[in-house]
């Protein structure tokens, strides 16, 4: 009746403080006994799937290829390691690629003089001073 087919959306993965909560979220697959690791959201039912990283590649072909399709920008190390370890079978799970850390510089629009918008990578954080100039910092004074 040209309906629309359903669609999943990945929309949140979990962190390793989740996974260690004394009662952590389980898969929602039936037979499933694997810890929770994402939700998904289907745009048919607002309930959302919980599911492990192996029911995750079975039932949504695993992890989404581009970037922007995942709901979080990193994935630190104790993260994938819980994951791992909490929410698969497998020995060498896929993880998805994504950073372990947060980006250290953030992306700044800037416009040119002939009102071109330019692309451009800022420190998110101060860098510590040179050591050159620590030094004639401190011999000012003498």
């Amino acid at each position: 009746e040209g309906g629309r087919g359903e669609l999943w959306e990945l929309k949140g993965i979990f962190k390793a403080t989740d996974l260690a909560k004394p009662k952590p979220a389980f898969c929602s697959t039936e037979g499933c006994n694997l810890l929770a690791c994402c939700v998904w959201v289907s745009n048919l039912d607002s309930e959302p799937w919980l599911s492990c990283l192996d029911c995750s590649e079975a039932d949504f072909g695993g992890w989404p290829e581009q970037d922007e399709e995942l709901p979080i920008k990193y994935l630190t190390e104790e993260s994938r390691k819980m994951i791992a370890q909490k929410c698969s079978g497998q020995e060498d799970p896929k993880m998805p690629n994504l950073p372990t850390a947060p980006p250290l510089t953030a992306k700044t629009t800037s416009s040119s003089a002939n009102n071109d918008k330019i692309d451009m990578a800022v420190p998110a954080i101060t860098p510590p001073p040179s050591h050159a100039q620590l030094i004639a910092d401190s011999q000012d004074g003498v």
